[in-house]
């Protein structure tokens, strides 16, 4: 789990509420928390206080730090008072952060875990988590002044019929001079092995790559083993084979192959969405699954199958690319889109060729401010603990400035 939330998160500190005397064995963890529990300390033989500090001097020594819970609504305090309790703690040379739990006297006659999980208010917050974070996520400023600076232009469309849905539309002018669209690669990991890439976390290479826009592109699979069986995971570091076309100043990974659609922009900066002709020169290449909009025509059926998705189009001129991160799996929130309703939209913004990029969990928008600082900007449908959290990719189209 750790080394999970380690690469999810782009190598911010994580940790548990377990003590250092565990925490200090697991890798990849950066905190860990101990908590003056008096009576189960007492019946130990343990003064509470002593065991906190023993324990957060082992947390400092191997480089982690030290939360200090206080469980205010259970834990006899020895005559203490709550505040000569918080000062002791705070005064623990190696804690770092203090932290309680308190709950209203009487609530809980006999207080148990149990108990409070079937508390409604306790189950309300719980079941509220979810759209409490994709609220405040979809509430997060976007840096419109800096992009539209740099020839890029983002808005957020929200649609309640046919069902809820969250649109991400970024246009990007193809002949603005300062800003260059590519195709952002992770590292080989085998050389001339099988494997075209290593599953990143996307936010971790769109700050590699220095990109202000990011989506992700190509689908993937992994590698098959000994029996012929291909791995489901998304695990950071996987070696993957990318499916489609990749080309990049870098090289060219990933040939063009049937049945997964070719974007790409030639020499003079134009893009086209189909299969390159072989006298092409090629500066920027990428695939999704399937072409949904040809010559201003809808390709893809009505049908009623609705996922995320991100979705890629260009108009007459093949000076004007149009990306769209669909949010969905998130009932109440966003919903997903069909592939028909893809090619519709995209033909609305004034595209006349357009490509179902790879989707799912692994649709995401990330924009950078500033400050050079990368913020997914969508609500990816793979959660945690409530929470949208970036898919690991072996490839994206990025925009960023020209050197």
């Amino acid at each position: 789990v750790m080394a999970l939330l380690h690469t999810t998160f782009a190598g911010a500190r994580v940790g548990s509420t377990s003590p250092a005397s565990y925490m200090v064995q697991v890798p990849h963890a950066g905190w860990c928390t101990g908590g003056y529990h008096h009576d189960l300390l007492r019946r130990r033989g343990l003064d509470p206080l002593e065991h906190l500090r023993q324990d957060s001097a082992l947390a400092v020594q191997h480089g982690l730090r030290y939360v200090a819970n206080l469980n205010a609504c259970t834990n006899p305090l020895d005559n203490r008072t709550f505040f000569e309790v918080y000062l002791a703690l705070a005064r623990l040379p190696d804690v770092h952060f203090l932290t309680s739990w308190q709950w209203e006297q009487g609530r809980y006659p006999q207080p148990s875990f149990e108990q409070r999980l079937r508390d409604p208010q306790v189950q309300d917050l719980v079941r509220a988590l979810p759209r409490l974070i994709a609220e405040w996520t979809a509430g997060r400023e976007i840096p419109a002044a800096f992009l539209a600076a740099h020839g890029l232009r983002y808005r957020l469309e929200v649609v309640a019929d046919p069902r809820p849905l969250r649109l991400h539309v970024l246009e990007i002018d193809l002949g603005a001079p300062h800003i260059e669209v590519a195709a952002a690669l992770t590292p080989d990991p085998d050389g001339e092995g099988p494997a075209e890439g290593a599953l990143e976390s996307p936010l971790a290479l769109a700050q590699r790559t220095g990109a202000l826009a990011l989506v992700n592109a190509n689908p993937w699979r992994g590698l098959p083993d000994a029996d012929g069986n291909r791995s489901s995971q998304w695990l950071s570091g996987m070696p993957v084979d990318i499916l489609g076309l990749v080309k990049s100043a870098e090289g060219s990974p990933s040939p063009a192959e049937p049945g997964y659609c070719a974007v790409w922009i030639d020499d003079s900066g134009v893009a086209h969405i189909g299969p390159p002709p072989p006298e092409a020169v090629i500066r920027t290449g990428l695939a999704g699954f399937s072409q949904v909009l040809q010559e201003g025509q809808v390709l893809a059926q009505p049908d009623a199958v609705c996922h995320p998705r991100t979705g890629l189009g260009v108009d007459a001129t093949g000076k004007k690319l149009l990306l769209v991160v669909v949010d969905g799996r998130q009932p109440g929130f966003s919903e997903g889109m069909t592939l028909h309703e893809l090619g519709a939209f995209l033909l609305g913004q004034g595209c006349r060729d357009a490509v179902n990029l790879d989707g799912g969990g692994s649709s995401i928008l990330i924009l950078t401010d500033a400050e050079g600082e990368p913020h997914v900007i969508n609500a990816p449908s793979t959660k945690l603990f409530g929470a949208s959290i970036p898919r690991p990719l072996p490839v994206a189209l990025i925009v960023r400035s020209k050197e």
